[in-house]
């Protein structure tokens, strides 16, 4: 069957049209470009091909596009000329054609402006005031050109013959007599690797070596070490920003970095904002999750994210954490829909082999593999949830409000799907989540408490609403229930967690989550530190908190910077204590079920 394609709809649909297109003609061309023709077939071809796939926008696409059109003119022109009429393969009709390409012309522009870019040509010894030769490097001037293989006169050299290498020699020298009132030659004088000293081009070498034999200083000081500028490496570097120095730089971007008399301010604290309209729940929630993030994409709309620049060259055998989850996902909520009494592993099974059909699974037995990893966890998963929706049996028709406040803030949210059941008194929300929700082994398990921050702030906004409700969450290695909380206690948590929201719109908070809970968790208060150290900036064996945010990153760049205020362990107890007495109170309970309870 065919599958539809869920990343296109409405007006994005636009799209495969013109894609349809390109993909049509490309195997048109394909088809014709693999097949031999002679010369005149080939020119049609390929002005055809460039009139399919080039539309010059700007004048130096103009430019290329003219040069094309001319190399294949005179190709083709050369190829009537000697009556050229055999069948020719793509191969060889290429390298004819864009090797003309690419030859320089004498013809080219060369006086362009006040200042004029090109390459060494002879014949070109026009005076100028001053002349920069780039890129002198040993190896790359004189430059070396390999002998082609039906080149009989590389092999046997004669006198008269001509020479790349004696060009150079003499297109430098037509450079030296140009110069009338200075002569810059620059090359790379410092490996990027080690640092060690590069030697310039041979000529430039020889003429270093003629001016200090020749010439001398009124001071006998060293001439060469007069001429010679030596540059860092970085265009930030101190040298190019101290007066001491007698380098300079325009880029005034680089010395803020320098201007010691410039008074740091770092970590200034935002004029507090006041608030239009309550916040919506999610804003909470992202806040709790990144506390450092929050002020960077809430208040100054920046996103500090990694941007992933590598291309899916490689064909993927197996599926990552990101893919797994989604389509855990995806596969629970397409099961959910179905009526209790269905068969939900039947469907399950069904599900999946449409995935196998969209192509989001591996091929061939590394799809299987994948398929049964993907469905295990599902299947008693979907069997806890079934047991529990047929126990609370009816759904309440109206969502219910939920309703927060503290002082010059609110927060307010809807809670849809809430049900209730005709043997146990009270409210039950029943969610599925995708993965595991504990870490650790045997008896020392705990939750993992930032992929269970959404949930438990729902459960919270909720017993602060006045809604007597139980949260029941199926997850693959545990079932987790949140009792009813007294509305009280949940409204100091609520104020406590919006206040935090105000103030992280002022400036970044001291305080990651995970870090967080590292510390709050280690009973030994001579430890907490270490374990919270250990937790935000790894080892060598794994990475920390701080390497998986950019935020933190920015902030925060070590954990001596994050508790430097002192206020770390006042946020980590503001924001994330309260859950964790919960596990105390008993209001928070998790049970371990199949191999994970062993």
């Amino acid at each position: 069957g065919i599958e539809p394609y869920d990343e296109v709809g409405g007006l994005d649909a636009a799209l495969i049209g013109p894609l349809s297109q390109l993909l049509q003609r490309l195997d048109e061309h394909e088809q014709q470009l693999r097949q031999p023709a002679a010369p005149i077939v080939w020119g049609e071809r390929l002005r055809q091909l460039l009139d399919d796939f080039f539309n010059a926008e700007t004048e130096r696409d103009q430019l290329l596009l003219a040069q094309l059109q001319e190399s294949l003119a005179s190709w083709l022109e050369l190829c009537e000329a000697v009556a050229l009429d055999t069948p020719l393969p793509l191969n060889v009709v290429a390298e004819a054609w864009l090797d003309g390409v690419g030859q320089s012309q004498l013809s080219q522009r060369f006086l362009a402006g006040s200042v004029n870019v090109c390459t060494l040509m002879p014949m070109r010894a026009i005076p100028f005031k001053r002349i920069c030769l780039l890129g002198m490097n040993d190896g790359d001037y004189p430059r070396a050109q390999p002998p082609l293989d039906f080149d009989l006169m590389g092999r046997d050299y004669r006198p008269g013959d001509r020479s790349r290498r004696e060009d150079d020699r003499y297109l430098l020298l037509e450079a030296l007599l140009s110069a009338r009132d200075g002569l810059y030659i620059s090359w790379v004088g410092r490996s990027i690797r080690d640092n060690s000293e590069r030697p310039p081009s041979v000529l430039v070498a020889q003429l270093r070596d003629h001016l200090k034999a020749g010439w001398r200083l009124a001071n006998d000081d060293d001439l060469l070490a007069a001429l010679t500028i030596e540059h860092p490496l970085q265009p930030f570097s101190r040298r190019y920003f101290d007066a001491a120095s007698p380098l300079f730089s325009y880029a005034s971007e680089w010395r803020a970095l320098h201007d010691s008399a410039r008074a740091q301010e770092d970590n200034v604290a935002l004029p507090s904002l006041a608030l239009e309209a309550p916040i919506e729940l999610v804003s909470l929630q992202r806040f709790l999750r990144h506390p450092v993030e929050h002020f960077f994409n809430t208040r100054l709309k920046v996103w500090l994210q990694e941007q992933d620049a590598s291309a899916e060259d490689d064909e993927p055998f197996a599926l990552n954490g990101l893919q797994q989850h989604q389509l855990s996902q995806w596969l629970l909520e397409r099961v959910q829909q179905a009526p209790l009494d269905a068969d939900w592993h039947a469907m399950l099974s069904q599900e999946a082999a449409r995935l196998q059909q969209r192509g989001e699974l591996p091929l061939a037995g590394f799809g299987e593999l994948a398929r049964e990893q993907l469905l295990s966890p599902l299947q008693d998963q979907l069997e806890r949830y079934r047991q529990q929706a047929l126990l609370w049996d009816r759904v309440l028709p109206n969502p219910l409000a939920l309703e927060a406040s503290a002082p010059g803030i609110a927060v307010v949210s809807w809670l849809a799907g809430v049900r209730e059941s005709t043997e146990v008194p009270g409210l039950l929300r029943l969610q599925m989540l995708t993965g595991k929700a504990l870490d650790g082994k045997g008896k020392n398990k705990t939750p993992r408490w930032r992929k269970l921050l959404n949930e438990l702030s729902l459960h919270l906004l909720a017993a602060a609403s006045g809604h007597r409700l139980t949260t029941c969450l199926i997850c693959a290695d545990a079932s987790i229930h949140m009792l009813p909380l007294e509305q009280s206690r949940a409204v100091a948590i609520l104020r406590d967690w919006l206040l935090g929201w105000l103030e992280g719109l002022r400036r970044p908070l001291p305080v990651a989550v995970e870090t967080a809970f590292a510390y709050l968790l280690e009973q030994d208060e001579n430890k907490q530190m270490d374990k919270a150290r250990a937790c935000y900036e790894g080892s060598a064996y794994a990475l920390g908190e701080r390497d998986k945010s950019v935020a933190l990153q920015r902030s925060y760049p070590a954990f001596a910077s994050l508790v430097a205020d002192e206020e770390f362990a006042g946020w980590a107890e503001a924001l994330y204590q309260p859950l964790l007495r919960g596990l105390d109170d008993g209001w928070l309970e998790f049970s371990v079920v199949g191999e994970e309870a062993q």
